[in-house]
């Protein structure tokens, strides 16, 4: 299974020279907690609502006087649309991340896949599990009280 099913399309993007407060005003708007640096359609890195509060307000700078630039973490670890979500989960393990840009083979982005994403994928899947248990106790109770 690819990322393609579980990945968000509607990322929310900025360019390098967006000030802080730019940046900000797109979170709210679009109720999100990153946004994605792009140039040329290629993540170039990534901002969370946590870097704004650590790096411009707790540093006590004026949000409009940084870019996004400034603030981004970068070079943003990707995933490619093909990947597999348990190789995902390894990734975000290892890298100390929640979210991921997902990209094509020219490092486009296409989409966004979060822990949550990750998470309700596995939680859906050990629900099926859990559902073949219990069918094959069924059939085993039908065929024990079956004369």
């Amino acid at each position: 299974m690819s990322l393609e099913r579980i990945s968000h399309t509607d990322v929310v993007t900025v360019p390098p020279d967006a000030t802080a407060v730019e940046v900000a005003h797109q979170m709210r708007a679009r109720h999100t907690g990153s946004v994605v640096v792009v140039e040329d359609h290629c993540p170039i890195g990534i901002i969370t609502d946590r870097d704004i509060v650590v790096k411009v307000v707790a540093a006590e700078v004026d949000p409009t006087r940084l870019s996004a630039k400034d603030i981004m973490a970068a070079p943003p670890s990707l995933v490619n649309i093909n990947y597999d979500p348990l190789d995902v989960t390894r990734i975000m393990r290892a890298r100390g991340v929640r979210r991921l840009p997902v990209v094509d083979e020219h490092r486009h982005l296409l989409g966004m896949v979060t822990l949550d994403d990750v998470l309700r994928l596995l939680g859906h899947e050990i629900a099926n599990l859990a559902d073949t248990v219990d069918m094959e106790i069924r059939k085993e109770t039908d065929a024990i009280s079956s004369p």
